[in-house]
């Protein structure tokens, strides 16, 4: 299986959400494992997308992110990405694209069997579609 610097910064999030549901201690152990491994390059793939950001996006200070924020959320729930005058989209869209689909060869994930999930009675997502994250650390 390929791994992917995308799949790395989708995975995260996800592994988060469930350890900070309390899960069984092997569920804990499979997410803490999968964490210590990818945070090097999870770590990578923020700074780099940062610096994309930075080249190509203006920062929107609005009451969601005092702060500022490279993007907004449409009615729809669709990322709008705020482009600097003069970008052109293709050329964000080919930087991210190439850092998304950066493989990380080096990364060989630990694996849950679907029945240590399916007998745990306490693993659940926020999000259904939140497994599509994970589906490849989980194995038959």
């Amino acid at each position: 299986m390929d791994i992917t610097l995308g799949k790395v910064a989708g995975a995260i999030p996800v592994l988060q959400q469930i350890k900070n549901k309390k899960p069984s201690f092997k569920i804990d152990y499979w997410v803490m494992r999968n964490i210590k491994l990818y945070a090097d390059s999870y770590n990578f793939f923020i700074q780099k997308r940062e610096e994309i950001f930075e080249k190509y996006c203006n920062k929107v200070k609005n009451e969601v992110a005092p702060e500022g924020s490279y993007y907004i959320l449409d009615k729809n729930g669709t990322i709008q990405f705020n482009l600097k005058p003069g970008i052109c989209n293709e050329d964000f869209q080919k930087d991210m694209d190439e850092l998304m689909k950066m493989p990380c060869d080096d990364i060989a994930p630990y694996k849950l069997s679907l029945d240590v999930i399916n007998n745990s009675g306490n693993f659940n997502l926020d999000n259904e579609d939140d497994i599509f994250a994970i589906d490849y650390l989980l194995s038959e």
